[in-house]
């Protein structure tokens, strides 16, 4: 029954799109509802995001045209550049996976507005900024693009140059796992603040947004090795602690998913997979499912075959079977 309903609505919503013009709010409501059937569903068929897509280049298009007036048009340009940046390594469109400045533009447009969404902001994203999300497509853009030639390098150099300055240190550690002497029970359950919660996103993303770094600059599977190791090491004790603290974000899947490629040990594997399971609820059955069948590939091999962890970062095929 749900399967037909969900026909029957992509069906209607064509055909009144093809017949008359229809507000961008009620086109938006309409395709974030057939996205959520698809990340929540347990239907067989592989799952699609081709109508988010369309909806995607109509909105940016709308942006570049009539800038945001009001907190709801920049929660939506936010959300765009949010959606584009952490799908591009996965789900990439033609017209930006050629292009790592796409999102610039967009940025610029969130960056001028003199609208702000106050602490509703800094909750959605957990105080994470647009810019940080351009920074998490370009890598993704570049990573896709190796080898890379002058221009490219270029662009890769000046994300080198913004990562310290509005990222934590990639070897930050929660308090309670650089104290050594302090001994934490199983009932230890932190309280986290909202800038607990956004100190401890950015030292994710920092981490992620370096192995990819590490990935892009060597791109053979036996240079900085030791450097992964170390930002992994970093992103499983914020990943621990933030289920210690019962604090589970979908924004936080793109992190998660890089970190946990690189796992190399039963227990940073299942520190990875119980977080990404506890999104399930959030971010839907269906992405967490896919994310567990790439972690996998990345630690078990295709068939019998070697283990690749996280040079499964070069795998097109197996990185677009993720819906996120």
């Amino acid at each position: 029954m749900a399967l037909e309903c969900h026909s029957k609505a992509i069906s209607g919503l064509r055909r009144h799109l093809e017949s008359s013009p229809v507000q961008q709010e009620v086109a938006l409501c309409c395709m974030l509802l057939l996205h959520i059937f698809e990340k929540f569903g347990d239907g067989q068929q592989r799952p699609s995001d081709a109508h988010v897509k369309s909806a995607r280049g109509y909105f940016l298009h709308r942006f570049i045209q009539f800038p945001p007036t009001n907190m709801r048009h920049i929660l939506q340009l936010e959300s765009l550049i949010y959606r584009i940046a952490v799908t591009s390594l996965f789900q990439p469109r033609e017209e930006s996976i050629k292009d790592c400045a796409f999102l610039d533009k967009f940025v610029d447009i969130w960056a001028v507005s003199s609208i702000r969404c106050g602490l509703w902001r800094h909750s959605l994203w957990i105080g994470l900024q647009p810019s940080t999300f351009n920074a998490v497509f370009k890598l993704s853009v570049l990573l896709r693009r190796l080898p890379l030639n002058e221009l490219q390098l270029a662009e890769l150099e000046r994300v080198v140059e913004y990562l310290p300055q509005h990222l934590p240190p990639h070897r930050a550690l929660p308090l309670q796992s650089a104290d050594g002497d302090r001994e934490l029970g199983d009932d230890y359950r932190p309280t986290l603040t909202l800038d607990d919660q956004s100190h401890a996103a950015h030292c994710l993303f920092s981490s992620a947004c370096w192995i990819v770094m590490a990935k892009t600059w060597h791109s053979a599977t036996t240079q900085n090795q030791e450097l992964i190791r170390e930002l992994s090491l970093s992103g499983y004790c914020w990943l621990n602690y933030l289920i210690q603290a019962g604090f589970f974000s979908p924004v936080l899947l793109w992190p998660a998913i890089i970190i946990g490629l690189a796992a190399s040990t039963v227990e940073e594997r299942n520190t990875v997979t119980t977080y990404v399971h506890a999104l399930a609820h959030a971010s839907g059955l269906r992405a967490s499912a896919s994310v567990i069948r790439l972690f996998k590939t990345a630690w078990e091999g295709v068939n019998g075959g070697e283990s690749v962890g996280i040079d499964v970062l070069f795998d097109s095929e197996a990185l677009a079977t993720v819906f996120i």
